[in-house]
This record gives C-alpha cells, sequence and structure tokens, in this order.
C-alpha cells in the first residue's frame, strides 16, 4: 500500500502522513504480537532456519558477484537480535569463519545510525574481530564487554571498543524488521534509522530482509521516505525480487 504523502511544495501531506502513522501502528500491534506468541523454543528452530537460509544465500551471492566482475563479500551489516527477533549468531559465526567481516547498528540521537564492529579496535589492523571458537562468551562469540543495551533494550557495541565500517564498504545488509509483506514492503519501529541509512550504500550493494513468517503481512503502507528491500528471507524460503546484484 503506498502511500502519497506529498502536498503542494513537497512538503508531507498532514492528514495523509496522520493516517499513515495510524495504519502503521495497527500493523506493528498485529505483527508483534504474532512473533512474540512463539515460544522459545519454536523461535530458535525458526532462528536456525533463517541464519540457514541466509548463509545457503551468501554462497549463492558471491558466486553471482564473481561472475558480474562485482566486489566479493568482505563486510556484511547484521543486527544484533532482540529476544523475540530472528536470531542470527549462527550465520554469523560461518561468515566470520570464513573471514567476512561483520558489523552492528549503534544508534544516536536525531535518527542517526552507524555501522560499527564490535570490539574491532582488539582486531589486526584491517582484520576480522573474531575471537576463538572456544572462547566462553555469548551470542554472536562476541566478548559481554563489548556489548551494552541500546534503544528498544537491544543490544549494541560499546562505541569505545567498536571501529566504525564505512556505507561504502559494506557488501551486504541484513535489515530486521517488525513486519514485511511479498513486494519488499518493510515496517520496522518508526524511527527511520535503516531509510536514513540505505540511501548511502553503494550502488551494487545488497539489501536482505530476515524476519519470521509470522511477521508477513499482505501488505506494508509504505510512504515515500520507505526503502523496500528486495530480497527477503524467513524460515520458509528466500524471496529473491530482483536480480541479487
Amino acid at each position: 500500500m503506498e502511500v502519497n504523502t506529498a502536498a503542494t511544495g513537497g512538503q508531507p501531506g498532514s492528514a495523509a502522513v496522520e493516517a499513515a502513522s495510524i495504519r502503521k501502528a495497527a500493523q506493528r500491534k498485529k505483527a508483534t504480537a504474532a512473533r512474540r506468541a512463539l515460544d522459545a523454543e519454536t523461535r530458535a528452530e525458526k532462528s536456525r532456519r533463517v541464519s540457514g537460509f541466509m548463509y545457503e544465500y551468501l554462497q549463492t551471492l558471491k558466486i553471482e558477484r564473481t561472475e558480474a566482475g562485482l566486489p566479493p563479500v568482505r563486510t556484511i551489516f547484521s543486527y544484533a537480535a532482540a529476544w523475540d527477533e530472528a536470531d542470527l549468531s549462527e550465520f554469523h559465526r560461518k561468515a566470520r569463519a570464513e573471514e567476512i567481516r561483520i558489523a552492528f547498528p549503534l544508534c544516536h540521537g536525531s535518527g542517526i545510525m552507524e555501522a560499527v564492529v564490535p570490539g574491532g579496535n582488539h582486531a589486526e589492523p584491517g582484520g576480522n574481530s573474531a575471537v576463538p571458537e572456544d572462547d566462553p562468551s555469548e551470542k554472536n562469540d562476541y566478548p559481554a564487554e563489548y556489548w551494552r543495551t541500546g534503544a528498544y533494550g537491544i543490544r549494541e557495541p560499546v562505541p569505545e571498543l567498536a571501529v566504525p565500517v564505512k556505507p561504502e564498504d559494506i557488501d551486504l545488509v541484513i535489515v530486521p524488521c517488525v513486519a514485511f509483506d511479498g513486494r519488499g514492503g518493510r515496517l520496522g519501529h518508526g524511527a527511520g534509522y535503516y531509510d536514513r541509512y540505505l540511501p548511502n550504500l553503494r550502488e551494487d550493494a545488497v539489501m536482505v530482509l530476515a524476519a519470521f513468517e509470522e511477521q508477513r503481512l499482505p501488505e506494508i503502507v509504505m510512504e515515500e521516505t520507505d526503502v523496500r528491500i528486495p530480497v527477503c528471507i524467513s524460515d520458509l524460503a528466500c524471496e529473491n525480487r530482483h536480480t541479487a546484484v
């Protein structure tokens, strides 16, 4: 559902914006309730499936980029899952084992977000901040001291221990969501972090959405500033609405 919020002079029409906001709030409520209705065991199994499909997609993407003469996948901008989101820890471990750098969101005021590598300043220059496989650390195999609790109660890297990654250095972005549809529509928490960040990526960078099928809705309310995500990976399948590169 594409909502035109433009008015005379290019300013958003207040009535259209308000109506879209109300519909988005209803969609968030519905999708959040469905996701949180999953028990811990089911959520963990679904997360494993999402991670598996994501890793399969990564292998396909690497081949496609090589054949197209595009840069290899060296840096992935992913996310640290909240308790009710698809947890990609298993995917992160596999990707890092291939010496792919994984960055995570660090949110600032005014809707600004940057990609950073947790504990990146502890790694070798230009290298990955991976820790040994037998390191007794928590999620994503990063030591607990590399993390803090950020917006919405979501874990994010401690700024003083992290190294920023420029948008132009990112090859693949994995975007979380509250809800999604089969047309590339995505609904976030409403702060606009990703909608501001994604346009800064290289033209050949790939955007992928990760979610549980329970978060799927028939059609997401989309405004002009909302960014559609061409590839969606859920616990059931990988949907690629465009070519991967």
